[in-house]
């Protein structure tokens, strides 16, 4: 199951960004060349709802930045606060959190292998982070993304209506084993219109590609 063939994104990176569909894989069996970060460059767009912390504003390429604003500012009007923490990622940066991550555990007494494995299970290395594609966004409603945002009334939100928007739950309790990445309840990825059946069905981004093929 986990093994996709990275071909899809070597296809999809054949296409300019504005053009290329918003499937494309990437995970731990299928990174993203550094030559697509480049291209991304005069793509990204703002995002409205980006968490105020200091940092710069978010981002995302402009069909999932609109979409993310438009669902952001429903959620509003609906009463509920959420913000974007993390859009787009260069892999610069990338490596920052994943170092950041690896010498917490290393300074808790873990070996080199066990920080390792356990920083992988929710940071992705450059190269293997969706954040690389500005097609996905940490939301959610707390001080930091947390498992326990999957018990507040935003998450329900979300999940009800992010598929009406093209917008997925990336990484879902009990598909661990597929997505190769432990539940991530503030982890929304754009997909454009095929939201509606992965959602509605429970299925990953994996398994929707894997149908497609079959």
């Amino acid at each position: 199951m986990k093994a996709v063939s990275s071909l899809l994104i070597i296809l999809s990176c054949l296409f300019h960004i504005s053009e290329r569909e918003s499937v494309i894989l990437v995970n731990k069996s299928n990174p993203i060349p550094e030559s697509y970060e480049q291209e991304l460059s005069s793509e990204l767009h703002d995002l409205a709802y980006s968490r105020q912390d200091g940092r710069e504003t978010q981002k995302m390429v402009k069909n999932a930045a609109k979409a993310c604003n438009d669902m952001l500012a429903a959620a509003k009007a609906a009463g509920y606060i959420l913000t974007v923490s993390s859009g787009y990622r260069s892999f610069e940066y990338q490596q920052i959190i994943y170092n950041l991550r690896y010498s917490d555990y290393i300074s808790r007494g873990l070996s080199e292998e066990e920080a390792k494995k356990e920083t992988e299970k929710y940071i992705a290395p450059p190269g293997f982070s969706e954040h690389h594609t500005g097609l996905c966004a940490d939301i959610h409603s707390l001080p930091y993304a947390d498992i326990s945002f999957s018990r507040t009334d935003e998450y329900k939100w979300l999940i009800e209506n992010c598929a009406k928007y093209g917008f997925i739950l990336r990484y879902p309790l009990g598909k661990e084993e597929i997505t190769g990445y432990c539940f991530e309840p503030w982890h929304f990825r754009y997909v454009g219109k095929c939201a509606e059946k992965i959602m509605s069905e429970g299925i990953t981004l994996e398994e929707y590609i894997i149908s497609k093929k079959n």
